[in-house]
């Protein structure tokens, strides 16, 4: 009787897993049909079969392990393959200790394949990507800098009483100082020889255009009406245009005029903690940490691919050179080839 009962038991268990299989399959090839044309209904039904594998291992109590991991496996191979997904190896590119056994890249800027890195230390580290060739500015006074940026020959840090530049021969020169309208500035970005800070408290973005070697004249940059909550904001990138990056979005704006521009990801719920772009850039990546991954969108913020990495969840800050991705994680410079 036991035999019987338990025999019973295993052919209905068999007839589920047979009907759930051919369930999830035909989703899966909706999904992969439809996936070019309309992405989210795709990622819908994705959703389902995941569902659908749920539902039946909680029916199964726990039985059937291998026929679930396997339906699990198969759905993963089509969400890489309809989302683009690809698992990126890194390689150490170049490491700072051999000049500095101390050293900790905190941030990292370039300029026409030319880097630029903060060690809040009081060191600024010039490295020249193709050359790997390295100088170490030092001064004092690049202690506890928040941000960097180069643009052509100069290197600019910001501090919390203005923004210095520093020379080849490690000379500091306080290029702006405070304002007493700064609320909270933590990042900066030099483009077109002008320099542009990101105020997150006071929703406002300064660029300072300079009138001569001593002296910049302040304007905002958004256009009256024009601007943005940015408490949010987790930072923000130009490229001609300017684009403010928050965890779920993208903003654009053109001669602070906010642009008919929206992005869009593979999953609703996402969070993401840097975006880069710049003009030599023909895409838009946004970093998620929690997921170790990259999106790539296009320019007009549509969602094309994304790299999964494992030293994505852990580098402090990144650029794009060449379709390569080079990273900061301590003392090491890793790069990630995009092609």
């Amino acid at each position: 009787m036991i035999y019987s009962f338990n025999n019973k038991i295993g052919i209905i268990n068999s007839n589920k897993i047979k009907s759930t299989g051919e369930i999830i399959r035909e989703k899966l090839k909706q999904a992969e049909d439809v996936s070019e044309i309309n992405l989210p209904r795709a990622i819908a039904l994705l959703q389902d079969a995941k569902k659908n594998v749920s539902d039946l291992n909680m029916e199964l109590k726990g039985k059937n392990k291998n026929n679930i991991d396997n339906f699990y496996k198969l759905i993963k191979e089509y969400e890489e393959k309809i989302l683009k997904s690809e698992e990126k190896n890194y390689q150490e590119f170049f490491d700072l200790s051999i000049e500095n056994k101390n050293a900790k890249g905190i941030k990292i800027s370039i300029n026409n394949g030319n880097v630029a890195i903060l060690d809040e230390k009081g060191l600024i580290y010039f490295l020249s990507l193709s050359k790997k060739s390295l100088e170490i500015r030092q001064s004092k006074i690049i202690q506890h800098a928040k941000s960097i940026s180069i643009y052509e020959d100069n290197i600019y840090f910001l501090k919390n009483d203005g923004v210095y530049s520093i020379n080849q021969n490690s000379k500091t020169k306080k290029i702006i100082s405070k304002d007493k309208n700064w609320k909270e500035i933590n990042e900066m970005i030099a483009y077109g020889g002008n320099i542009y800070l990101l105020d997150k408290k006071a929703s406002e973005i300064y660029k300072y255009i300079p009138i001569d070697e001593e002296q910049f004249s302040k304007n905002n940059y958004f256009a009256k009406g024009q601007n943005i909550n940015l408490e949010g904001e987790i930072g923000f990138m130009i490229d001609g245009s300017l684009y403010i990056g928050f965890p779920q979005t993208i903003v654009k704006f053109t001669s602070g005029l906010r642009d008919g521009f929206s992005t869009s990801y593979p999953k609703e719920k996402i969070d993401i903690s840097k975006i880069y772009t710049d003009q030599d850039c023909k895409k838009i990546y946004a970093l998620s940490k929690d997921e170790s991954s990259l999106y790539i969108l296009s320019k007009k913020g549509s969602y094309e691919k994304q790299i999964k990495s494992s030293i994505l969840k852990t580098a402090s800050d990144f650029v794009i050179y060449n379709n390569s991705i080079y990273l900061i994680h301590g003392s090491k410079i890793y790069k990630i080839s995009l092609d």
